[in-house]
């Protein structure tokens, strides 16, 4: 196996509007990392169409940011702006198409830390499909604001500022609350002027209900993939575990192993080493240094171990007198992130 270290593709492209059938964005891609992608999107929703009609997702990302951030966008210009920068969210899971990233999202001023985004990609402008903060629960992104968009886009908009105050608090509680649940009780609380929409607004209620309901198998199929997804990362290290004790070779005693510098362990396969051309797994170190180990008892079980720890910062171990920069005894994983410990300019020895 080859360690894939990120290498930079660079993309510049000048800021552009493009129309589509959902919104109007502009967006400008600063930087893309294949290994571990790192990406800046400035997103311009506009809040109406080309052909003049109203946009949709531009409510959406406004009643969004004041649902999970309080935060009220302002939309005097008639356009939102937002800029985002982020990396893959390899544990969260997006709908067919869609792209999740885990970064810091800008918005009024204000920098939001941990945010997690969706983002449907289209080149060269990439749509924003919805957010929400990490910190707050797994289940934040089904908090769907579908119910409060639709009385925007019928022309009778749920007050902006009460979704970004007395909403938003329910949300931080209650990171799964049903938006159209929390209108219907407030609507119940508020005064006769906002009683006369009431009408109206049950009819866009009950099909935000349906909606719902509607998705509830796939709120399920998410989440027991993210089950999945746990119990196989638990099993792998359990196996890995093992894996370890199983080739660990213990030094003689009151012997004190030399411990190397990390390095990436970039590859290891099988090969020859010593005096008689044993078989040895055989190491290649982002160092640039080859380390073999020859010894016959585990073989299998240690080339094994050794690939199952390809692309992540190890340390090895000598004693004896023995060149550590040449041979191993055993292989200590590290929870040094590769990525923060090679930068994208290095070149491989490999």
């Amino acid at each position: 196996m080859t360690i894939g270290v990120a290498f930079l593709l660079q993309w510049t492209t000048e800021h552009c509007v493009q129309a589509t059938a959902n919104e109007l964005v502009e967006v400008k891609l600063i930087h893309f990392f294949r290994c571990g992608v790192i990406v800046r999107f400035n997103f311009r929703i506009h809040a109406s169409k080309a052909d003049g009609t109203k946009n949709y997702r531009f409510h959406k990302v406004r009643y969004t940011a004041a649902l999970r951030f309080g935060v009220v966008l302002n939309a005097d210009n008639g356009y939102l702006q937002l800029a985002f920068d982020g990396k893959h969210a390899a544990d969260v899971i997006a709908h067919e198409g869609n792209e999740a990233y885990d970064g810091v999202l800008l918005m009024e001023g204000g920098r939001f830390d941990d945010v997690i985004a969706i983002v449907k990609p289209r080149h060269p402008n990439p749509i924003l499909i919805t957010f929400w903060p990490r910190s707050q629960h797994p289940d934040a992104h089904q908090s769907y604001t579908d119910p409060l968009v639709d009385t925007a886009m019928d022309g009778t908009p749920f007050d902006i500022e009460i979704v970004a105050s007395r909403m938003h608090e329910v949300f931080k509680e209650n990171a799964g609350a049903s938006p159209a649940t929390l209108m219907k009780l407030l609507y119940e609380e508020e005064t006769e002027n906002l009683r006369q929409g009431a009408q109206r607004l049950g009819v866009l209620l009950q099909e935000s209900f349906e909606r719902e309901r509607n998705i509830a198998l796939d709120r399920d199929k998410q989440k027991a993939a993210r089950a999945d997804a746990e119990k196989e990362r638990d099993e792998a290290q359990e196996k890995l575990k093992s894996l370890q004790k199983q080739v660990f070779i213990d030094p003689p005693l009151s012997t004190k192993p030399d411990l190397s510098k990390p390095a990436v362990l970039l590859r290891a396969e099988e090969g020859v080493a010593g005096k008689q051309n044993q078989r040895a797994v055989v190491l290649y170190l982002s160092d640039g240094t080859v380390r073999s180990c020859n010894w016959a008892r585990n073989f299998e079980a240690r080339l094994q171990y050794a690939k199952k720890l390809e692309g992540t910062v190890v340390q090895t171990d000598v004693w004896g007198g023995w060149n550590g920069l040449r041979w191993f005894n055993n292989i200590y994983p590290t929870t040094i992130s590769p990525e923060s410990f090679l930068s994208s300019g290095d070149e491989l020895p490999f």
